[in-house]
C-alpha cells in the first residue's frame, strides 16, 4: 500500500505521514523506534494510467485467420501440383502413342501393343485430355492385339506342338480367354492348339514304336514321356484312351529291358555315398549302350519299374592295411564287386580293387615329409589316404563297364 514501509528494528508495517515523501520521519507503534522514511513509489492513478484491455476473441481472430491462409495456400499447392502431374502423365501418354506407332511402322507389332497398351492404362488419370480421339486410341488396340495374335499363331503352327512350343501355346490360349479384343479369334486358337496337340502326340507315338523296334529302348523312352506330356493337354474325355495306347508301348518295353541301379555297402553310408556321386551316371551310360533300359528319374511308370528284370549292382568294402611312409598312418583299400543279373540269375561279375598310391594324391612333399617325423596318428590324413584309394578306384570300375554284356536275345 502507498505510505507505508517496514521497520528495520521489528520488522512491522510503519504508516508514513503524509505527505510521505522521504526524508521526513515517522515513529514505529510497536517499538517505538523514530524512523527515517525511505523512498516510496507511487501508483499511476487518474486517465494516464488506465490501460484497455484486449478482448478474448481478437487473438483467436487472428489465429483463425493465419489458419485459413496456410489451409488455402496448401490447397493451392496441392492443387498446382496435381495439374504438373496431369500434365505430365499427358505428355507420357502422347509419347508412348508415338513410339507405338513408330514400333507399328517397323513391323515390331508386338512392341507396338506393349506400348499402346501402357499407354490405356494411364489413360482414365487424365480424363481423355489427349491430343488423339481415346476412342480411335482404344480401335488402334484392338486392331494392334488382332494382329498380333494372328502372327503368334502362324508362328506356333508352322513350329508345330513339343515340349519347346507347349508353354506359348498356352499362354496364347490364355491370352485369347482374357483379352475381349481377341474374342472373334478365341474358337479359332483353341482349335489350332488342339490340332496342334494332336499332330504333336501322332509324331511321338510313331516314333516310340520306332525307336522301340530298332533296339533304342532309351530313345523310346523319351518318346513316350513326350507323349504323356502332349496328352495332358488334350480334352479330358480323351486323355484316358489315349495313355492306354502309351502304356501298351513302354510297359512291355521296361519288362524286357527295363534295369534297376543298386548301391551296396558293408561299412559306413558315405562309403555308398560317394559310388553313388561318382558312378551312378557312368553306369547309367554303359547300360544304354548296352542296350538296357535303366531308371533314371521320376515318371509314369515308376511302379513298372518294380518288375524290371535286370540288376546291376556296385557293392564296396573298405578296410585299413599297412602304414604310410613308415608313419602312424594306415593305408587304405577299397574293394568293390559289379554284378549284372536277370531276374534273380547272375549274367555277369567284376571286382576291381585299389590300394592308397604312395606317394599319395594330394599330399605334398612337406606334408609327407612331416609325417614321416610324426609319431601320431591323424584321422584327416587318413581320409586324405582313403580319398586316394577310391580314386584310384574309379577308372578300374569305368574298365570294367566296357565289358558289360549286351541284354540275352528273347
Amino acid at each position: 500500500m502507498d505510505g507505508e514501509f517496514t521497520c528495520p528494528e521489528c520488522g512491522q508495517k510503519v504508516k508514513a505521514p503524509p505527505p510521505s515523501g522521504p526524508g521526513r520521519q515517522a515513529r514505529c507503534e510497536f517499538c517505538g523506534r523514530l524512523l527515517e522514511v525511505p523512498f516510496l513509489p507511487r501508483a499511476e492513478t487518474g486517465p494516464k494510467g488506465a490501460r484497455k484491455s484486449t478482448p478474448r476473441w481478437v487473438p483467436w481472430t487472428w489465429w483463425g485467420i493465419a489458419i485459413a491462409a496456410v489451409c488455402l495456400l496448401a490447397v493451392g499447392a496441392v492443387q498446382l501440383i496435381l495439374v504438373g502431374e496431369r500434365a505430365g502423365r499427358v505428355r507420357l501418354i502422347e509419347r508412348l502413342i508415338a513410339e507405338s506407332k513408330a514400333s507399328e511402322a517397323n513391323g515390331r507389332i508386338d512392341q507396338a501393343l506393349r506400348k499402346l497398351d501402357q499407354a490405356l492404362d494411364l489413360l482414365p488419370a487424365v480424363k481423355g485430355r489427349i491430343a488423339e480421339n481415346p476412342e480411335a486410341v482404344r480401335e488402334r488396340r484392338r486392331s494392334l492385339a488382332r494382329r498380333d495374335a494372328n502372327n503368334a499363331l502362324r508362328d506356333l503352327e508352322e513350329r508345330g506342338g513339343s515340349s519347346a512350343t507347349l508353354g506359348q501355346w498356352i499362354n496364347l490360349v490364355a491370352r485369347s480367354d482374357a483379352d475381349e479384343d481377341l474374342a472373334p479369334l478365341r474358337r479359332e486358337v483353341e482349335t489350332r492348339f488342339q490340332n496342334a496337340i494332336t499332330e504333336w502326340l501322332a509324331r511321338e507315338e510313331a516314333a516310340l514304336k520306332s525307336e522301340a523296334a530298332a533296339g533304342r529302348p532309351r530313345s523310346a523312352l523319351d518318346h513316350g514321356a513326350a507323349a504323356v506330356e502332349a496328352i495332358s493337354q488334350l480334352p479330358a474325355p480323351e486323355q484316358p484312351k489315349a495313355l492306354e495306347r502309351i502304356d501298351a508301348l513302354v510297359i512291355p518295353l521296361i519288362e524286357r529291358r527295363g534295369a534297376v541301379i543298386e548301391f551296396l555297402s558293408e561299412g559306413t553310408a558315405d562309403e555308398s555315398s560317394w559310388c553313388a556321386t561318382t558312378m551312378k551316371p557312368e553306369m547309367i551310360q554303359a547300360l544304354e549302350d548296352k542296350g538296357y533300359l535303366p531308371s533314371t528319374s521320376a515318371s509314369r511308370w515308376d511302379e513298372v519299374w518294380a518288375r524290371a528284370p535286370f540288376r546291376l549292382s556296385l557293392a564296396t568294402r573298405e578296410h585299413r592295411e599297412g602304414s604310410y611312409l613308415s608313419t602312424q598312418n594306415r593305408l587304405t583299400r577299397v574293394e568293390a564287386q559289379l554284378e549284372l543279373s536277370h531276374r534273380g540269375r547272375v549274367l555277369w561279375k567284376s571286382t576291381p580293387n585299389a590300394r592308397t598310391s604312395v606317394p599319395a594324391r594330394g599330399l605334398s612333399s612337406f606334408v609327407s615329409s612331416r609325417l614321416a617325423l610324426s609319431r601320431n596318428r591323424s584321422p584327416e590324413v587318413e581320409d586324405l589316404l582313403r580319398d586316394d584309394a577310391r580314386h584310384q578306384l574309379i577308372p578300374k570300375l569305368q574298365g570294367a563297364l566296357h565289358s558289360l554284356p549286351a541284354p540275352p536275345a528273347e
